[in-house]
């Protein structure tokens, strides 16, 4: 039986809708696996008198803020009062369909159930929800008619929603010095002014300090491997532990107590010549207090 839904989008009752938005670098490239399931996806669902279709699509599709994916799942939740949502991806990808669900006027908090299908290297995220760390094999994933994926999808449909917490965070710098980086690129405006001010989402943990600096650190040598990756993590622990122990390392209480002091202008200017540069920097060099909001929606 079909009844009419939202503009342009047309529903039946005994249909589940099911979303799945891919990260197709993520696991290296495994969602792009994802991508060439035949579309759209329908799994009947066991013990029930209904069945699952699966829409996926490509997180790297459209920009930001108009984005096909979303503008469809917009005309679906005007029908259904919730609509599942999945993602492919790593923890940094959750926080960046949060986002582009609410930059086309979703809301999240009532209208969507979020799960996880782990693509990344840590997925702390996925593990958490209980649904692993492993990322799929994408040879077994389109074989028998996508068999495995519609066992997958089972799970989905199945699975009991469960509530998350989810932070904004407002970052701002100082309007003359200050600097907001993405990875190695200062961040601008759309009129190449430099960016002083950043809200995100957050999900899980905002690092400071060395933790900050390992996060930050393994997202510039990333690779497209899952096992490179986290020797990756234990390469950049091991050496920024034994600089921390071995040699004259950056301490929370020393930068916090020259932020203090350089908080004032009119104050004593605090300054040394750091071992890794010739001129003047502030003591401590608080390049540290680089805020890693890990798992957030920058892509």
């Amino acid at each position: 039986m079909l009844e009419q839904g939202a503009v342009g989008f047309r529903y039946e009752v005994d249909v589940q809708p099911v979303f799945l938005f891919v990260n197709p670098k993520a696991g290296g490239q495994i969602g792009e696996a994802f991508l060439q399931v035949p579309q759209p996806f329908d799994v009947e669902i066991r013990q029930a008198r209904s069945k699952a279709r699966l829409y996926i699509f490509s997180l790297t599709e459209g920009e930001p803020g108009n984005k096909p994916g979303f503008h469809f799942l917009r005309q679906v939740v005007f029908s259904y009062s919730w609509v599942r949502v999945f993602i492919g991806g790593g923890d940094g990808t959750v926080m960046w369909v949060v986002s582009e669900a609410q930059k086309h006027g979703i809301h999240t908090e009532t209208s969507l159930r979020i799960g996880m299908v782990p693509l990344g290297t840590g997925n702390d995220f996925a593990q958490a929800l209980g649904w692993g760390g492993r990322n799929p094999d994408p040879d077994v994933l389109l074989r028998n008619d996508c068999e495995t994926l519609a066992e997958m999808v089972q799970d989905w449909v199945r699975a009991e929603p469960d509530i998350q917490d989810v932070w904004k965070v407002s970052l701002e710098v100082d309007e003359e010095d200050g600097f907001i980086y993405h990875k190695d690129d200062v961040m601008r405006n759309a009129d190449e002014s430099y960016k002083k001010s950043l809200e995100t989402y957050m999900l899980l943990y905002c690092g400071i300090a060395k933790d900050a600096e390992l996060a930050y650190n393994v997202e510039l040598h990333r690779t497209k491997s899952q096992c490179c990756n986290k020797l990756v993590y234990a390469w950049q622990g091991i050496m920024i532990s034994l600089h921390f122990f071995c040699c004259v390392g950056q301490r929370v209480q020393r930068v916090l107590r020259g932020l203090y002091h350089g908080t004032d202008k009119k104050g004593p200017p605090i300054f040394e010549v750091g071992m890794r540069s010739t001129g003047p920097r502030l003591f401590s060099n608080p390049e540290m207090l680089l805020a890693c909001t890990y798992a957030c929606a920058t892509s």
